[in-house]
């Protein structure tokens, strides 16, 4: 999964976007455009397996997503600006976190193509 993140300079991919139907995503805000070409210099990989949201803010914020598998195709989307999630990680630990901003909105966007939402769904109730 992060190979297909890498290779497409995407910043998160959910399992079933690869054909896998399991309650995975990979994470890595990192891996953005920059001026260096080693990507070793832009890994900050994250896996959380089967998360769940425990809470969200009332706070929302309207931002412009892409999504890997639908290449070229940008929709606004409302999201809470900060959650707390439960997950566990690559090595099978509980764990919890406390996030905001772009890291949260990843989250939810990977949590919502496991359950078979995608960005286009959004595209005829958020404007633009």
């Amino acid at each position: 999964m992060f190979e297909a993140i890498y290779t497409e300079t995407g910043i998160g991919l959910a399992a079933v976007q690869i054909g896998k139907l399991l309650r995975i995503a990979v994470v890595d805000l990192m891996n953005k455009p920059t001026e260096t070409k080693n990507i070793e210099d832009r890994k900050n990989p994250m896996v959380l397996i089967n998360p769940v949201i425990l809470e969200t803010s009332k706070e929302q914020t309207e931002v412009e997503e892409g999504n890997l598998s639908i290449p070229n195709e940008k929709v606004f989307v409302r999201r809470p600006e900060k959650i707390r999630v439960e997950y566990l990680d690559i090595d099978g630990k509980k764990q919890q976190l406390k996030a905001s901003g772009l890291l949260a909105r990843c989250i939810q966007h990977e949590m919502e193509q496991m359950d078979g939402t995608v960005i286009l769904d959004y595209k005829t109730i958020c404007k633009k």
